[in-house]
């Protein structure tokens, strides 16, 4: 008997980033049912695949299916800790009913990682300032 050949492990990321894509643009096209179908199939071969995971999540949001994105959702935030999943996750446990474990989801992402960060030196506190680099810069408009 022979055996049945292997797949590199090189050949089978390259297979899952493929469906991967796949999945994304079924999801852009509205294809909702069939971006959880390829998504689904990844985690079942790839169980830490985050975009995966992030996907399966955003197509079940999309059915109005968000007790079902929970699960995959939860572990994949728990995995990656990757603010858009965290926030996907609160996004799904609010549409869940959830709501007060959606808003501590956002309380622990945001504390961990601020939404903004002010970059100081680069940006304009004020009225004033703006106008005195939109004078300095050409490339700067002011609103």
């Amino acid at each position: 008997m022979s055996k049945s050949p292997s797949i590199s492990p090189s050949r089978q990321q390259s297979t899952a980033d493929h469906a991967i894509e796949r999945a994304a643009f079924a999801l852009q096209m509205g294809e909702f049912g069939e971006a959880e179908r390829i998504a689904a199939s990844v985690l079942k071969a790839q169980r830490t695949s985050v975009a995966a995971a992030s996907i399966l999540g955003r197509a079940l949001l999309a059915q109005n299916r968000p007790d079902d994105a929970k699960g995959p959702l939860e572990k994949a935030a728990r995995r990656s800790g990757d603010p858009a999943v965290e926030t996907l996750l609160a996004i799904a446990l609010a549409a869940a009913g959830e709501q007060e474990k959606a808003f501590e989801q956002l309380r622990q992402t945001t504390a961990r990682r601020p939404a903004f960060h002010r970059r100081s030196a680069s940006l304009p506190v004020n009225s004033r300032e703006e106008n005195s680099l939109a004078r300095r810069s050409p490339c700067w408009k002011a609103a």
